[in-house]
């Protein structure tokens, strides 16, 4: 029955949502430890999807400052072009 319980909650981690810690009530010392064990895990796994999802922000930053750096070097580069290009004619 313990096995029962702990599938839906391994399968909810595995989807991607670490809301629910693992519960399998009262069990042997065996089983506690391994609920201790995933536990652990969770926590683990919480922190790392939240490290990822700041990393991400982090270059979502950068990339939108990059793209507005290289659009204000190309605006800037157009501006001498056409002015040789009138010095020409």
């Amino acid at each position: 029955r313990v096995l029962t319980n702990l599938a839906p909650a391994l399968s909810t981690w595995a989807e991607g949502d670490f809301s629910q810690p693992i519960a399998l009530g009262k069990t042997n010392r065996e089983l506690h430890d391994i609920e201790a064990s995933l536990n652990r895990l969770r926590a683990y796994l919480v922190d790392l999807v939240g490290t990822i999802r700041g990393n991400a922000e982090e270059v979502a930053g950068s990339s939108r400052a990059l793209a507005e750096l290289s659009s204000g070097l190309h605006d800037g580069a157009e501006r001498p072009a056409g002015a040789t290009a009138q010095i020409r004619d």
